[in-house]
């Protein structure tokens, strides 16, 4: 797996959670409101519909969506809820899964939250990690890495 970075030495093969240099003791955050301005400001600039725009949050359990029309597969019982960054609280009325085209290539992404108020939609970077998929995001490209596929993304 020596396509994974590690956050702290910067060098391939390792997580930052297995890197040597890495204080276990410390759980540093760092909060900079620019990144929100920046990262709207580069889907207006390309033209992106919002419908279509995803956004990788390190923050959020899971994936969500707010158009069930996207959705191929919905567990019509699943009820749940949400707490926000501010503590308030969003209604996660269904579950399902949904597909993605992303450069000619159909991607099933299971386990997203049909949340009828959300704004944007949102990739989970924690529920990406826990199906094996390592994140890489560096010179302003982010790439999706699988472990028997590589690049898929």
């Amino acid at each position: 797996m020596d396509a994974v970075e590690c956050y702290k030495c910067h060098n391939l093969g390792n997580f930052q959670y297995e890197c040597p240099k890495w204080d276990k003791e410390a759980n540093y955050v760092e909060v900079n409101e620019e990144y929100d301005m920046l990262l709207m400001s580069y889907v207006e600039s390309h033209e992106t519909k919002q419908i279509d725009a995803w956004f990788l949050d390190s923050g959020c359990s899971n994936h969500m969506r707010d158009n069930r029309g996207m959705f191929t597969k919905l567990d019509e019982s699943f009820v749940h809820s949400v707490k926000l960054g501010n503590n308030s609280r969003m209604n996660v009325i269904r579950k399902g899964s949904i597909k993605l085209f992303l450069n000619g290539i159909n991607h099933v992404v299971h386990e997203v939250y049909y949340v009828i108020e959300l704004k944007n939609n949102l990739l989970s970077i924690r529920q990406l990690q826990e199906r094996g998929l390592a994140i890489l995001i560096q010179g302003g490209v982010c790439k999706i890495y699988h472990p028997i596929k590589s690049l898929i993304i």
